[in-house]
C-alpha cells in the first residue's frame, strides 16, 4: 500500500488546503476497497467472537417482528489507537476516528480499515506536518470493546496540561457520549482537584447545550440531541463521582509513572476506563520522581514545582485568549530563528492593513504586542479569538478554516447578529470589500513585476563586493516591499477563505447535504497554481535519471551531496543534459526553499540538496503517477464535479453557484500567486542576510556567517 499512499501524498503543498483534502480522500478510498490480508481477517473474527460469547449470556431479550424473544447482540466500539514508531511522540488525541454502536462482525471488518485510513485524514496529515513527523510515521492499531452507553463521560488529566501544575488534577465532562469532550466541540464543565487535600479547587459549569448519544436511526453512528434548558444547566458529575474519577487518575499516574490523559464514562453508576496515555510534553522521568518525592515528603511539607514561561512569548489580552497554529503553520512551520521572527510585524500589519481598508478592524485592538499574531516558544500562532470576531461582522462567514486542526480547543463563535442598525454598518464595509475584490489581481501583478525586475537585474551580482551600506539600503527597502505584498497576500488569502466557505455552505444546501468532498473536487486540478509548478519539473529532472544507467548508479548513492558532487563530476553526454536541466529548473524555481519564510534555510539555488533528495523519491514511484497525469485526472474529477453541481439547480441558483465557484478558484489561484511572490522577496533577502553574515564573520564582528540569524541585546 505505501507506493499508492505515497503516489497520492506527492502532489500535496500545505499551503493548499483542497490539495490535502483531495489526498485524504483518495487515501480513505484505497484503504476501503484494499481486501484485507485474510490472516488479519480471521483473526479480528476469532477475537470478536469470544468477546461477544462472553458477554452474550447477559444480552438483553426481545421481541423480533415475529414474536419471537432473541438476544440482541452487544454493541461495540472500534476506536483508533495511534503512535510513532520510535513512541516519543504524541498520540495525536481526537484526530482520528472512531465508530460507535456497531453491532455484527461485518460492520467491525469495515470500520478497522476506516481507522486506518484516518491516520491519513486532513487534521491528523496536517497536525504531522506541523509537529515534523514523517507522513508514514505511524502505527495505527484499532482496539475493538464493549460499547458503553453513559450517563455522563469526559476526559481526566493527572496533571493541569495547560499550566503544567502536577497539584491539580483537571475534569472535563458532559452528559452522554464523550465524543463532544474529546473533540472540544461541546461545551463542557470543568472540574479542578486538589491531589493532596481532594478539595475541589475549581468549579466550572457550562451551559449544556447538546448531547451526544448513540444513534437509533444508524447504529454506526453517533446522534446529537438538544438538552432541556433544566438539564442544560446541571452539574454533569456529583462531587462522590469528580473524588472517584480524582483518585483513578492518581492510581493510574503511579502505575505508568508519568501523567495519564484518561477517557472515561459513568454507567449505572459503575465507573469505566476506555483510554489511558501519557500527557504529552511532559518528561516521564521527571515526574516520576516527582511522584516519588510527592509520596516521600513529611507532613506539613510543601511540594511546589519550578514553573518556566519564555520571557519571549507574546503577551496575551485575556479578552482575545485563543491562539493557533492552524493554517499559519503552514507558512510558518517550526521554531523560528530571532532575525526572522523580526519581521512578524510587517506580517501582523498585513492583517490590520488589510482588514482596515475592508472596515472590519473598528473596536478590536488587543492590549497584546501584535493584533492578530502571537509568539509562543519562537513559534508563531495566529490569533484565533481576532478571526473570531471579524467573522461575526460578515453574515454567513466562519473561521472554519483556521479551526479544523483543532480539536482540543474549537469553540463556538459569536455569529452575526441581524438588525437594522448593523445591516446598515454593512454597507461601508461592502463598498470597501468590492473595491478590493476589483484592484486586488491588478495589485498583485504589479507587485509580482516588481520583484522580478529586482531578481533580474541582481542576477549577476556579486555579493561579496557589497558594503554595509549596501545591506542596509536593501533591507531598508525591502521592507516597504514585504508589507505591501502580505496586506495583497492576506486580502487573496482572506477572499479565498471566505468564497471558499460560501461554496461549501451552497454545495452542502442545494446539493448533497454532505459538502466537503464535492467543494474539494471543484477546487481540485487548477492549472494556474504556482505550487505545482516545481513538483512537475523535480518530476521531469527525476525521468532524466530514470532514462540513463549511469545517472541512475550515481542516484543510487544515500547521500545527497555524493549525488551532487557526481552528476558534476561526470562528463557524459546524460550528465550533461541533466545539469543543463536542472540549470533550467533552478533558473525558474531556485527561490523556493523548504522553509520558505526563514532566513538562515538557504534558497534551492544555493542549496539543491531537497530538490536531488525529492528527485530520489519519485524515482521509486511508478511512472503511472505523473503528476502532469494526476492534474489531468484532477480537471476531469473537477468538470464532473462542476457538472453534477449544475444539474440540478435551478436558473437563478445556477448563476450563483457559477459566481461563488469562479471567485473561488480565482482567489485560491490568487493566493498562490501572492504567496509566491512574497516567497521571492524573502529569497531575495535570504541571498542578502547570508552575503552580509559572511561580511560580518571576516571583519570579526560574529564568530560564524549563521550568528547573524540569532542577534541579542547586549
Amino acid at each position: 500500500m505505501r507506493e499508492k499512499i505515497l503516489s497520492a501524498l506527492a502532489p500535496v503543498h500545505f499551503s493548499r488546503p483542497d490539495s490535502v483534502e483531495a489526498a485524504a480522500l483518495s487515501i480513505k478510498e484505497y484503504f476501503e476497497s484494499f481486501p484485507m490480508p485474510k490472516e488479519i481477517e480471521e483473526s479480528i473474527i476469532s477475537s470478536y467472537e469470544k468477546l461477544i460469547s462472553s458477554v452474550f449470556l447477559a444480552a438483553t431479550l426481545e421481541i423480533d417482528a415475529g414474536g419471537m424473544r432473541i438476544k440482541k447482540i452487544p454493541p461495540v466500539a472500534v476506536r483508533s489507537s495511534v503512535v510513532t514508531r520510535d513512541f516519543s511522540r504524541t498520540s495525536f488525541p481526537g484526530q482520528l476516528d472512531t465508530y460507535h454502536n456497531i453491532r455484527g462482525v461485518d460492520k467491525v471488518l469495515k470500520a478497522v480499515p476506516r481507522c486506518w485510513a484516518s491516520a491519513f485524514n486532513y487534521r491528523s496529515i496536517m497536525n504531522r506536518k506541523i509537529d515534523g513527523i514523517d507522513l508514514l510515521d505511524v502505527l495505527v492499531a484499532p482496539v475493538v470493546q464493549l460499547m458503553v452507553f453513559p450517563d455522563s463521560s469526559g476526559v481526566v488529566f493527572s496533571v493541569n496540561p495547560v499550566e503544567d501544575n502536577r497539584n491539580l488534577v483537571v475534569i472535563e465532562s458532559t452528559f452522554g457520549l464523550g465524543v463532544g469532550v474529546v473533540s472540544g466541540k461541546f461545551k463542557t464543565d470543568h472540574f479542578a482537584v486538589e491531589r493532596e487535600t481532594g478539595n475541589i479547587a475549581e468549579r466550572r459549569l457550562s451551559e449544556k447545550r447538546e448531547i451526544c448519544v448513540c444513534s437509533v436511526e444508524d447504529e454506526s453512528g453517533v446522534l446529537i440531541k438538544t438538552l432541556s434548558e433544566e438539564k442544560a444547566l446541571k452539574p454533569s458529575l456529583s462531587d462522590e463521582e469528580i473524588l472517584k474519577i480524582t483518585q483513578l487518575a492518581i492510581e493510574l499516574e503511579k502505575r505508568y509513572g508519568c501523567p495519564q490523559d484518561i477517557e472515561w464514562a459513568i454507567a449505572d453508576g459503575v465507573l469505566y476506563v476506555l483510554q489511558s496515555r501519557p500527557v504529552t510534553g511532559v518528561p516521564a522521568g521527571q515526574v516520576k520522581r516527582e511522584i516519588e518525592r510527592r509520596e516521600e515528603k513529611k507532613e506539613g511539607e510543601e511540594f511546589l514545582l519550578d514553573e518556566w514561561v519564555s520571557e519571549f512569548d507574546s503577551t496575551v489580552d485575556p479578552e482575545y485568549p485563543l491562539y493557533t497554529l492552524s493554517n499559519i503553520s503552514e507558512v510558518l512551520p517550526g521554531a523560528l530563528t530571532p532575525l526572522t521572527l523580526s519581521g512578524i510585524d510587517h506580517l501582523d500589519m498585513g492583517f490590520v492593513n488589510t482588514n482596515r481598508r475592508f472596515g472590519l478592524m473598528k473596536v478590536i485592538s488587543p492590549k497584546s504586542k501584535y493584533t492578530f499574531l502571537g509568539v509562543f516558544y519562537n513559534r508563531v500562532h495566529l490569533n484565533l479569538s481576532v478571526v473570531k470576531k471579524l467573522t461575526s461582522k460578515i453574515p454567513g462567514a466562519s473561521a472554519q478554516e483556521f479551526e479544523r486542526v483543532l480539536p482540543a480547543e474549537n469553540f463556538a463563535g459569536e455569529g452575526y447578529k441581524w438588525g437594522v442598525k448593523r445591516a446598515l454598518g454593512l454597507i461601508s464595509p461592502l463598498v470597501r470589500i468590492t473595491y478590493r475584490m476589483l484592484s486586488t489581481p491588478g495589485e498583485a501583478a504589479k507587485l509580482r513585476r516588481e520583484i522580478d525586475n529586482h531578481m533580474e537585474s541582481e542576477s549577476r551580482r556579486d555579493m561579496n563586493v557589497l558594503d554595509y551600506r549596501d545591506f542596509l539600503r536593501v533591507i531598508d527597502e525591502s521592507s516597504r516591499f514585504r508589507e505591501e505584498v502580505i496586506t495583497v497576500h492576506i486580502t487573496a488569502s482572506q477572499f479565498a477563505v471566505v468564497f471558499h466557505d460560501y461554496l461549501k455552505k451552497a454545495v452542502e444546501r442545494w446539493i448533497c447535504g454532505s459538502s466537503d468532498t464535492l467543494a474539494s473536487n471543484l477546487l481540485t486540478g487548477l492549472s494556474n497554481i504556482e505550487s505545482t509548478g516545481p513538483l512537475t519539473g523535480i518530476w521531469h529532472l527525476s525521468r532524466i535519471v530514470a532514462e540513463s544507467a549511469e545517472l541512475s548508479r550515481i542516484f543510487s548513492k544515500s547521500d545527497t551531496q555524493k549525488i551532487i558532487e557526481g552528476v558534476f563530476a561526470s562528463d557524459s553526454p546524460d550528465a550533461a543534459r541533466f545539469r543543463a536541466s536542472l540549470a533550467g529548473f533552478l533558473e525558474k524555481y531556485g527561490y523556493r526553499s523548504v522553509l520558505e519564510a526563514e532566513f538562515a534555510v538557504p534558497n534551492w539555488e544555493d542549496d539543491p540538496s531537497f530538490v536531488i533528495s525529492t528527485l530520489k523519491n519519485y524515482l521509486e514511484v511508478d511512472p503511472e503517477y505523473n503528476p502532469e497525469k494526476l492534474l489531468e485526472r484532477q480537471r476531469l474529477e473537477r468538470k464532473k464535479a462542476k457538472s453534477e453541481a449544475l444539474s440540478g439547480l435551478s436558473f437563478p441558483r445556477k448563476l450563483l453557484f457559477l459566481f461563488l465557484l469562479r471567485e473561488t478558484q480565482k482567489y485560491v489561484a490568487l493566493r498562490e500567486f501572492t504567496k509566491a511572490t512574497l516567497i521571492k522577496g524573502i529569497a531575495r533577502l535570504k541571498k542578502y542576510f547570508h552575503a552580509l553574515g559572511r561580511l560580518m564573520c571576516s571583519d570579526g564582528i560574529i564568530e560564524e556567517p549563521g550568528d547573524i540569524f540569532f542577534p541579542y541585546d547586549g
